[in-house]
């Protein structure tokens, strides 16, 4: 397994663990050619280590090369490591991932779970819109941080990751997924309702459904019951994929009547969000104080794979 000090493919020095997320560590790394900060994903969660696993990470990764936007971490190079298990390097994320975020302040305010939820769909409907999908999006995939004007920063990673994989302990996944279908726009949609979900309960929801079935028949917990976004919820988790909001764009539609228009979308809407790296991101005020996870670095490093 990686580790902090190992250097992986002779390229990429792992210099600190962030998380150990469903899909695999997160490690900070500085890359050996120009000294840029970058963020590795070593994928042992989900993909198989071994003769043909490199093959089908790289073809994983050429599917998402050039996918980028205010609220995507933009795959920058993949390998693998000496064990023969696929890694994959972003772009530099700031803020908290969202596992951490609940932990520290359990429920979100409303208001920040419609902003934070919004940037995520803000991400899928690009994908979406490329004929990409996530497939593997859980809490660890998405980090909130915030903008020097005090909006909320939404950063969605794990693009290109293998798609064959098991379903990792803890994944917000759809059940056709678990089953090992290939990822869809409407199971991309249904992690995005337990994400919501999981935001105003301040717990992982998508870890307490009933194993084996884990949409249907699993009840509203009161804070999503009683909440604005229910039925958002509702539309978006049942086992069926024919019953969900029939994409990113539909259901972000609803978030944004919901909320009134607010979120990352009215942000982006009002003017350009600052550009990525030129400000060192604080934590969202909300959650308190907070380390940077991964300081920035000038405009960001340059992308082999393009």
């Amino acid at each position: 397994m990686a580790s902090v000090g190992q250097v992986l493919a002779g390229r990429y020095r792992l210099e600190e663990q962030l998380d150990q997320g469903a899909v695999g560590p997160l490690f900070r790394a500085t890359r050996a050619d120009d000294g840029a900060s970058v963020a590795v994903r070593v994928a042992a969660g989900v993909a198989e280590s071994g003769e043909g696993a490199a093959a089908a990470a790289a073809e994983s990764a050429r599917a998402v090369v050039g996918l980028q936007g205010p609220c995507t971490a933009r795959l920058l190079d993949v390998g693998q490591t000496d064990e023969g298990v696929p890694f994959l390097v972003y772009e530099p994320v700031e803020g908290w991932r969202i596992n951490t975020l609940l932990d520290k302040t359990g429920p979100v305010p409303p208001e920040h779970a419609a902003s934070v939820v919004d940037g995520v769909l803000q991400s899928l409907e690009q994908a979406h819109g490329r004929g990409l999908a996530h497939g593997w999006l859980t809490p660890s995939s998405v980090y909130v941080g915030e903008n020097p004007d005090g909006s909320d920063r939404i950063t969605v990673l794990d693009y290109g990751l293998p798609q064959q994989g098991a379903a990792p302990p803890g994944a917000h996944l759809a059940p056709e997924r678990e089953r090992g279908d290939p990822a869809t726009p409407a199971s991309d949609v249904l992690s995005v309702g337990l994400l919501l979900a999981d935001l105003l309960t301040g717990s992982a929801v998508g870890r307490r459904r009933p194993e084996g079935d884990p949409v249907a028949g699993a009840p509203l917990p009161p804070q999503v019951k009683d909440s604005a976004f229910a039925e958002i919820v509702q539309q978006a988790v049942p086992a069926d994929p024919g019953q969900r909001f029939g994409s990113a764009a539909a259901m972000r539609r609803a978030l944004q009547a919901t909320a009134g228009g607010g979120g990352a979308a009215a942000q982006a809407q009002a003017g350009p969000r600052v550009r990525r790296y030129e400000t060192p991101i604080r934590s969202p005020a909300w959650a308190g104080a907070g380390p940077a996870l991964l300081e920035p670095a000038g405009n960001g490093p340059a992308d082999p794979l393009a």
